[in-house]
C-alpha cells in the first residue's frame, strides 16, 4: 500500500487520510515498517471525519454487504 500511495503522490495526485485510514495503516504495519509508515502519514493531508460521515460510511458498508460486496474504507465514496 505504501508503494501505491507513493506512486500516486509522485504522479501529482492530492492525497490525504482520515483517522480510519491512519488506524488501518498502523494495524497492518509490522514494527520494522512503522518508520516508513510514519513518514508516509506525515507527508499526507489529514482530514477530520464527522459523525455524519462515519455513519454514512457504515451505512454504505451495510448496504453493499447485503449485496455480497465487502467494502473497505479506501473503496468508499
Amino acid at each position: 500500500m505504501i508503494n501505491l500511495v507513493t506512486l500516486l503522490a509522485l504522479e501529482g495526485h492530492q492525497l490525504g487520510v482520515c483517522c480510519i485510514n491512519v488506524a488501518e495503516l498502523y494495524a497492518g504495519l509490522n514494527p520494522e515498517e512503522r518508520p516508513r509508515g510514519e513518514r508516509l502519514i506525515a507527508s499526507l493531508d489529514y482530514y477530520d471525519t464527522t459523525r455524519n460521515v462515519a455513519t454514512l460510511a457504515g451505512n454504505y458498508q451495510y448496504d453493499f454487504a447485503r449485496r455480497g460486496t465487502t467494502l473497505t474504507p479506501p473503496q468508499m465514496p
